[in-house]
């Protein structure tokens, strides 16, 4: 060219006003045969060099490569099994996502991790699906953490604990640091103050509730220290530990944060002082029960939710303005969550047994519902399996799965109950055509893998579904749990059912779910054999 490249919009504007108006462009080559074709050559250079990026940097240090893997990788099958998972050849989208989650969590609980080749793939997963990450953290081991620290858009693995114990600390679920085992050892729990000090949140957070387990005031003393200097998103993962060993000695601190400049981290105050007996919290939220919950001169009872909240109120975590999400109108909404937040020890004083008497008095203003619905929720986050079996066994009980802000408080107390006795429920249920949803959500709660009986009374009722008309599409939605929850010892019975419904003379449209199901769970098989 006769001067220096000119920029891509110079040649764009030439192009649109046109070389025969603006004269030959000076930085037209002097070899092309005129100045059109020139125009489109220098275009042509342009557009190459834009999509290359950028002018290559020079003298640049290499990083330092990624640290060698304490851990064994995976076996060949089992790491080809992932790539077909992460490359989308196999089932649809959402079941390709719970085989990927089942094939991480198996590698991690067997302290494997993937193969290299497959970690651009598996980083882009946890990407697009926040469950994923803290199993991409630790399946995909020091290489994977430095690859992160090369491209930003796989950044957020940093943010990530990455040691394998802490996984399941770390975990996104509704209660992440609830008490579930024994203290550790005090090695086990020792304060690693520079881990605390360099960690980035996910392992900061796992060191704070693995140290609540040892010695809680030391680990609250921490957390206190570093409070005032924390984002929002860290205050609030970080008061979440507080769950571990929860006391007394909390109580303070939670008061504080109910007044927290962050929303999130309010809500988790209010979660926890609900849980922290003989609160000042559950006190307040007790008297206030207790008058919208009253007994009359005759011992029967009286119904009257708040007309309005004030700001005390609001400061415990009843919204002003509930919205339209809860399903109900406002004050049916602030007596569930009054009642929610209110010791069932407060009914005691009402009757010898609060949970019959409660569920059993005439509603004549049409508060029962919201106050059966209350109750349940304080009997899940209280675990109290009476309280959860008396509610469900009540002639009402259908209304516990309706949701609210995207709660079923009958969930939370079929979560109380021991599989077996969830199972039977199940069972139950499954031929009632009137209770689709619930057994559907029954099924859902159901720990993996199902028992055999519960197994095989979903695997006849699908076969119902299937050759019923217009109720295939029950029988798909089944499937496709069982596709999770039933066991992969079970793929021989479910091959065996399908091709019994293939040689059948009548033609189902639904009979490729049962097919499907078998398929998946022939794969399931497989991929646990590889990862033994």
């Amino acid at each position: 060219m006769t001067t220096a490249t000119p920029a891509w919009t110079e040649v764009m504007s030439t192009a649109l006003v046109g070389t025969d108006r603006t004269g030959p462009p000076t930085w037209v080559p002097p070899t092309a045969p005129d100045p059109a074709s020139g125009l489109l050559e220098v275009a042509a250079l342009l557009a190459v060099s834009r999509r290359a990026g950028r002018t290559p940097e020079r003298e640049v240090a290499r990083p330092e490569p990624a640290a060698d893997e304490a851990r064994p990788t995976v076996g060949k099958a089992a790491g080809n099994r992932l790539t077909r998972l992460l490359d989308g050849n196999v089932f649809d989208a959402d079941i390709r996502g719970e085989l990927i989650r089942e094939w991480l969590g198996l590698a991690a609980g067997r302290g494997l991790v993937a193969p290299p080749q497959s970690l651009p793939a598996l980083l882009d997963a946890g990407r697009a699906s926040r469950e994923l990450r803290s199993l991409v953290a630790v399946v995909g081991g020091n290489r994977a953490r430095w690859l992160a620290e090369q491209r930003p858009s796989w950044g957020y693995l940093l943010e990530e604990a990455d040691d394998p114990d802490e996984v399941d600390l770390t975990e996104e679920f509704d209660h992440p640091y609830e008490e579930t085992a024994a203290p550790p050892s005090a090695a086990a729990v020792a304060w690693d103050e520079t881990r605390w000090q360099e960690g980035n949140a996910g392992t900061r957070a796992a060191l704070l509730a693995r140290a609540r387990r040892g010695d809680p005031d030391t680990a609250r003393e921490h957390l206190i220290a570093a409070w005032s200097k924390e984002p929002a998103a860290n205050r609030e993962r970080f008061i979440a530990t507080l769950a571990v060993r929860l006391g007394p000695g909390d109580e303070e601190f939670l008061e504080k944060a109910l007044d927290d400049r962050a929303k999130a981290v309010r809500q988790q105050a209010v979660r926890l002082l609900a849980r922290l007996s003989g609160s000042a919290y559950q006190e307040r939220m007790a008297q206030r029960a207790r008058a919208a919950v009253r007994l009359d001169d005759s011992g029967g009872l009286i119904i009257e939710p708040p007309a309005e909240v004030d700001p005390a109120m609001v400061r415990d975590g009843l919204s002003a303005d509930p919205g339209n999400g809860a399903g109900y109108g406002k004050r049916a909404w602030w007596l569930e969550a009054l009642v929610a937040a209110t010791p069932l020890s407060t009914w005691r004083d009402y009757a010898p047994d609060p949970a019959t008497f409660l569920l059993s008095r005439p509603d004549a203003d049409g508060w029962a519902e919201n106050l059966m619905r209350g109750l349940a929720r304080a009997a899940a986050r209280e675990r109290d399996v009476e309280w959860a079996r008396q509610l469900l066994a009540a002639p009402s009980a259908k209304a516990l799965l309706r949701p609210s802000y995207g709660v079923r408080p009958a969930e939370g107390l079929y979560e109380l109950l021991p599989p077996a006795e969830l199972s039977e429920h199940a069972r139950d249920l499954l031929t009632d055509d009137n209770a689709s949803q619930q057994v559907y959500q029954l099924l859902m709660m159901c720990p993996a893998p199902w028992p055999a009986d519960l197994g095989t009374a979903v695997l006849d009722r699908v076969v119902v579904l299937i050759t019923r008309q217009r109720q295939g599409y029950r029988a798909d939605a089944l499937c496709q749990l069982a596709t999770r929850k039933l066991s992969p010892s079970a793929a021989a019975e479910v091959a065996a059912r399908a091709a019994a419904l293939r040689n059948d003379e009548t033609q189902y449209t639904y009979e490729r779910a049962i097919e499907r199901l078998a398929e998946v769970l022939y794969f399931r098989q497989k991929m646990i054999e590889e990862l033994a």
